[in-house]
C-alpha cells in the first residue's frame, strides 16, 4: 500500500482539466468586471465633459446678458432652434455683443471683432432656443435653452440646460 502512495506524485489528467476550467472561469469573470468598470468610467467622463462645457457656455451667456444695458429685440432671433441674442453693452467697443448658433456650435462676437466659438469640438449644440419674456416697462428677460450631444460617434450622451436671465439695470 505504501508503494502505491509513493508512486503517485503528480496530478491526474482529470484534476488538471478541472483546475484549468476553474482558473478560466475566474479569469473570465475578472475580465468582465474590468471591462464594465472601464466602460463605466469612460461613459462618466463623456457625460461630465458634455455637462461641464454646456454649463460654462450657459454661464458665459447669462453673466454677459446680466451686465448688458438692453437686449436688442429687433436683431435677436427668438423662438427658433438656431437662436441669436444681440446685446447692447455699456461700452461702445463691446456693442453689439452677439451670441449665435452656428454649425460649429455657439459663437460670441464682441463689438467689431470676429465671432469666436465658445463651444469646443467635444460637443455638438443642436438647439439654442431663446424666448423673450420681457414684460412691458420692465428690464429685459430672456429664457435660454441649450441642448447638446457628445461629438464622438460612439456615444449618445446628451444634455439640456435651461436658464432665465434678467438685465440688472
Amino acid at each position: 500500500m505504501n508503494k502505491l502512495l509513493k508512486q503517485r506524485q503528480g496530478f491526474t489528467l482529470l484534476e488538471l482539466i478541472i483546475y484549468i476550467g476553474i482558473t478560466s472561469l475566474v479569469m473570465v469573470t475578472l475580465l468582465r468586471i474590468v471591462l464594465v468598470v472601464t466602460g463605466t468610467r469612460d461613459e462618466t467622463l463623456v457625460v461630465n465633459t458634455v455637462q461641464k462645457e454646456l454649463r460654462l457656455v450657459m454661464e458665459k451667456i447669462t453673466t454677459t446678458a446680466r451686465d448688458a444695458v438692453e437686449i436688442d429685440v429687433n436683431n435677436s432671433l427668438f423662438d427658433v432652434n438656431a437662436g441669436k441674442l444681440e446685446l447692447t453693452m455699456s461700452g461702445a467697443s463691446l456693442t453689439p455683443t452677439i451670441f449665435q448658433y452656428s454649425a460649429s456650435g455657439i459663437t460670441m462676437k464682441i463689438g467689431a471683432g470676429s465671432a469666436v466659438p465658445i463651444t469646443s469640438q467635444h460637443i455638438i449644440v443642436d438647439q439654442f432656443l431663446l424666448t423673450n419674456r420681457t414684460p412691458i416697462g420692465a428690464s429685459g428677460t430672456v429664457h435660454i435653452l441649450l441642448h447638446a450631444i457628445d461629438a464622438s460617434n460612439n456615444s449618445d450622451d446628451e444634455m439640456t440646460l435651461r436658464s432665465a436671465v434678467t438685465l440688472r439695470k
